[in-house]
């Protein structure tokens, strides 16, 4: 769903009406909740199924933290939960290509993706990444 399109505008009207709609917090959070996951995963799918992973995760290390008796058992669970974002974000950017070692953007010593070509030069066409996850260039010049 891109933000130009009607879909994203007949989408956003719903969920802003129904926002306003309801009195109670809580029922506006799991509104806004329930959204999120609907707009992402009408893009790709797999990636409303790792954003609900990740969400429910950190609500676990969250519900820990907020248990731990001590300073140093509450620094422990989140530098878990930091540790296990990160090294998300890490494999997934490193897969399916956000740089390459020819870019304009990142230094020669940013690792290249396994599936990423010239994702930034100026002529590229975009086209699915043979993982399924994001895009690659096909065509630069």
């Amino acid at each position: 769903m891109l933000f130009n399109s009607l879909t994203f505008v007949v989408f956003f009207t719903l969920v802003l009406a129904g926002y306003w709609s309801l009195t109670s917090w809580n029922a506006r959070k799991n509104l806004l909740l329930v959204a999120s996951y609907i707009f992402y995963g009408a893009w790709n799918p797999p990636f409303a199924l790792l954003l609900f992973a990740t969400t429910a995760l950190d609500f676990v290390l969250g519900a820990q933290i907020a248990q731990a008796s001590s300073p140093r058992t509450r620094r422990g669970w989140l530098i878990a939960s930091v540790a296990v974002n990160l090294s998300m974000l890490g494999f997934f950017t490193s897969r399916c290509g956000i740089s390459s070692s020819s870019s304009r953007f990142f230094p020669s010593w940013w690792p290249a993706p396994l599936c990423a070509r010239r994702i930034f030069s100026r002529n590229v066409w975009l086209r699915p990444c043979p993982c399924g996850i994001g895009f690659t260039g096909a065509f630069s010049s």
